[in-house]
């Protein structure tokens, strides 16, 4: 969705939710219309103020871009996503020991905060001397039973890449 510029010198990122940016993937953002974009942001702004925690990578700065339409995010930057460390033999655990017991961490505090995330993959994840942290929250929701099944897939499809037994582990989170 975002057009991300990243500034390795000052720690920062920039995301750009605008209908004519350039994703990382080189191509234009799958949400095009004005009112879908904004309702993207807000919910990134919603959930990212609302998550501010030991578990979320930091928000600095938002608001409306001024010279064409769209809008911007500054947050703080801690490197590479997690897909760069993870390795089949491995996963998370050269890297991050605790990997595990982390996202359960996560997942308490999504629940106790009443969100389902939906996006739990690795490419939504980085870490900070040695602990996950989460971002990009625009397709986070209300916790509501008719949902918990994107939730449910998020963990099958994302989250079992971790570590596969936090699929049954997470369930009581749900």
């Amino acid at each position: 969705m975002a057009e991300v510029w990243i500034n390795r010198e000052s720690k920062l990122v920039k995301k750009f939710y605008k209908p004519d940016g350039c994703t990382i993937t080189g191509n234009p953002p799958r949400h095009t219309d004005l009112d879908e974009i904004k309702f993207l942001y807000e919910t990134e702004i919603f959930w990212s103020t609302k998550l501010q925690s030991k578990y979320t990578v930091r928000m600095l700065d938002h608001g409306e871009i001024q010279k064409e339409p769209g809008w911007f995010i500054v947050q703080d930057w801690h490197g590479s996503d997690l897909l760069p460390y993870f390795h089949p033999n491995t996963r998370l655990y050269h890297i991050i020991p605790d990997a595990d017991k982390q996202i359960e961490e996560m997942f308490e505090f999504w629940k106790s905060n009443g969100v389902y995330k939906i996006n739990n993959a690795m490419a939504n994840m980085t870490m900070h001397n040695g602990r996950i942290l989460a971002f990009d929250f625009k397709y986070a929701e209300h916790r509501a039973d008719n949902r918990m099944h994107l939730e449910q897939a998020s963990i099958q499809k994302w989250v079992s890449k971790i570590e596969p037994s936090l699929v049954d582990r997470l369930e009581r989170l749900l």
